[in-house]
């Protein structure tokens, strides 16, 4: 059967979480921000231009910058469930087509492989750079833009440090059990998030 629609849509955030600066609940986990889209905008015209000069390499790491982008925006659209693009109607669609989305409460979960498409595209546009550019004024635009990123998802992102309490009456239980039973107590705790 999977999870139901509404909680679904509790659970999912809104595009505008995309580039939002200020805590906006769930959907400032889809955080991207906007230095990074600019410079991989830039990082592909930069290989656009040098592919309709030098179609051979150039056209190859144009094609790979669009690949892992569109693969980035594809997991960033499936991010939103029901309120992606296409709304419900869409979203039922995708629990249809890929029939294990029945089961999911989350869909921001498969976020998690965006920054790692957006990193690779981002080298991609950063050799752009560098080979457009000149080595050094490519490395010095590189080194800017990669701390104006830092600087923005600082700006967004607050962590918080989450310590577990020495003391947990549920693993005490559990241990006790053990020693009653004359076995050797043994319990762990996982912290998932």
């Amino acid at each position: 059967a999977g999870q139901r629609m509404a909680e679904v849509l509790n659970f999912s955030p809104r595009s505008s979480g995309f580039t939002t600066w200020w805590n906006h609940g769930v959907s400032s986990q889809v955080f991207v921000g906007w230095v990074l889209p600019a410079a991989l905008l830039a990082g592909w015209g930069l290989w656009l231009a040098r592919a309709i000069r030098d179609r051979q390499l150039s056209g190859r790491q144009m094609i790979l910058i669009t690949l892992l982008v569109a693969g980035a925006a594809g997991a960033m659209v499936l991010s939103l469930g029901p309120r992606g693009p296409l709304g419900m109607k869409g979203w039922e669609a995708v629990r249809h087509v890929i029939v294990p989305y029945k089961m999911i409460r989350q869909p921001a979960k498969i976020f998690c492989v965006v920054p790692i498409l957006l990193a690779m595209a981002a080298v991609v546009a950063a050799n752009g750079l560098n080979l457009s550019l000149g080595m050094r004024r490519g490395r010095m635009a590189v080194l800017v833009l990669a701390c104006l990123a830092a600087l923005e998802y600082r700006l967004q992102v607050s962590t918080t440090v989450c310590l577990i309490p020495t003391e947990q009456a549920a693993y005490r239980a559990i241990a006790e059990d053990a020693r009653a039973r004359q076995k050797e107590p043994k319990a762990m705790a996982i912290v998932l998030w």
